[in-house]
């Protein structure tokens, strides 16, 4: 019989998933370095990943699969049809006694950042997305994939792009940001069109510490950029604080928002009662913390009907 308080939390993205193994308190990590985004390599392979992480950490720390109690897996692309489904079915073979979660990793963000508070999060990286948490409930504004692309790396890169194909036919001037997307192109950037539009979004987004660069170096076409980026974001928060009375507490993740150009223009732009802080928990705490909160409702549940 486990009398201990075991929790297993995962954050997995496109490019690498990090296991937390929480023993009475004590954490122990597993990272890999690899995608476990659904849509990017399968659903019955993100959740075979996902599992044999599991294992793994709790094998090398000698904890067996039936004493872990609660497991909650926040993966990035988690809302596609049928995968947390697909993933709790894994989790449920392989950790017979534990209550497991699986959703998005927005939901990660939100409880690393106000675990048991209400709160609102903004992740703004390669993609972005708006989370509100109230009690229990959590609800979205904005990132909808293709339908809604503003205020993240790839439309910032994708734009960079655009703003470097103007200037070769005189529709915007030369530049900083020009140069720079030239020299990322290994030369000019209409001479790799045909490359560029076979992109795929992560290599988009990957322009987009450019027009950064870009614009700390006073270029006008980049800093124009971040500030629509801003603009997008907080048009996001301040709808998000509609759902409070008082001061609305606001934390943004991911390196595009987080980024001092793009926070202090978002923070300019914001309605007076949200407070605005830039995570600082690791995000797979509050996988863990998901986990502890499960587990809580689940063994009420149990003694409610049992």
């Amino acid at each position: 019989m486990n009398n201990k308080n075991i929790y297993i939390g995962i954050d997995g993205g496109g490019t690498k998933i990090v296991f937390c193994l929480d023993i009475m308190g004590k954490a122990f990590y597993l990272r890999k370095e690899n995608s476990v985004n659904p849509n990017d390599i399968g659903f019955e392979k993100s959740a075979s990943l996902v599992t044999e992480g599991m294992l793994e950490l709790c094998l090398t720390n000698g904890i067996k699969p039936e004493d872990v109690n609660g497991i909650f897996a926040g993966i990035a692309g988690a809302s596609t049809a049928d995968y947390k489904n697909i993933l709790k079915s894994y989790l449920d073979r392989a950790f017979v006694n534990s209550a497991n979660g699986v959703s998005h990793d927005g939901e990660n963000i939100l409880y690393a950042a106000f675990p048991d508070t209400d709160g609102v999060i903004v992740i703004c990286g390669t993609g972005s997305s708006c989370f509100v948490k109230k009690g229990d409930s959590i609800r979205r504004i904005g990132g909808y994939s293709l339908f809604d692309l503003d205020g993240n790396g790839y439309e910032i890169g994708r734009r960079a792009i655009a703003h470097a194909l103007k200037c070769v036919d005189g529709r915007e001037k030369r530049g900083i940001l020009c140069e720079k997307v030239d020299s990322l192109c290994g030369g000019s950037c209409i001479d790799d069109l045909k490359k560029l539009l076979s992109l795929p979004i992560k290599k988009i987004a990957s322009f987009a510490p450019a027009v950064f660069e870009a614009a700390e170096e006073g270029d006008i076409y980049a800093d124009a950029i971040i500030e629509s980026t801003a603009g997008y974001i907080a048009c996001c928060i301040d709808r998000a604080s509609e759902s409070f009375d008082a001061v609305c507490p606001v934390c943004i993740a991911g390196s595009i928002g987080t980024h001092r150009l793009t926070f202090g223009k978002i923070q300019n732009k914001v309605n007076q009662k949200v407070s605005l802080t830039a995570l600082s928990a690791d995000p797979v705490t509050g996988a863990v913390n998901k986990a502890q909160l499960i587990t809580g409702r689940y063994s009420k549940e149990e003694k409610k009907h049992g």
